[in-house]
């Protein structure tokens, strides 16, 4: 927070691309790079192989879910596909907008989740924010950092708080 985060569109699917986001790893090579991916590219193990290997710096995957089973097959696809927890680590992200912690039976009681957390990878809880801080950041394309400064009193508070659970959430990796 407090900086501007720069962000390129980049297409995995055609080899420029993958090659696009190795240079971009590269050139910030001190800095977190927050790769954000259409869960369907779980099904083409070659792309994510040359997306997520990177020999010089660790690879860290969060895995959002909700309670559908297409989240959890998609899900079990990715981990499979890149199976190396020596080098990438895998975290799970319960969405909470979806329901509470223990309506996610099927992950909890899971093989997946047993083999997510045997390999290193952790099942934590995103934090659930109010529908109408998310339409009013969406509606006028607000970062985080200007939507605790533009938003009505109320939801500048909701909006701090989901900040703080996230932060205490990303802390247990």
């Amino acid at each position: 927070y407090g900086r501007s985060i720069s962000g390129n569109r980049v297409d995995v699917w055609t080899p420029e691309g993958r090659t696009d986001v190795l240079q971009l790893l590269e050139r910030h090579s001190k800095s977190a790079v927050v790769i954000h991916m259409d869960p369907n590219v779980a099904e083409d193990e070659n792309t994510l192989e040359h997306v997520l290997v990177v020999p010089t710096r660790p690879v860290c995957v969060f895995w959002v879910i909700d309670q559908e089973p297409m989240s959890f097959d998609l899900a079990r696809s990715f981990v499979t596909a890149v199976a190396h927890p020596q080098r990438r680590k895998v975290h799970v992200l319960r969405n909470l907008y979806w329901g509470r912690e223990e309506q996610f039976r099927d992950y909890n009681f899971s093989d997946l989740r047993n083999q997510i957390e045997y390999n290193g990878g952790k099942s934590l809880n995103f934090p659930d924010v109010a529908f109408r801080v998310v339409e009013a950041m969406k509606a006028n394309e607000w970062t985080i950092n200007v939507g605790v400064k533009e938003l009505p009193f109320g939801s500048r508070i909701e909006l701090v708080r989901w900040r703080r659970e996230c932060r205490e959430m990303l802390a247990e990796v």
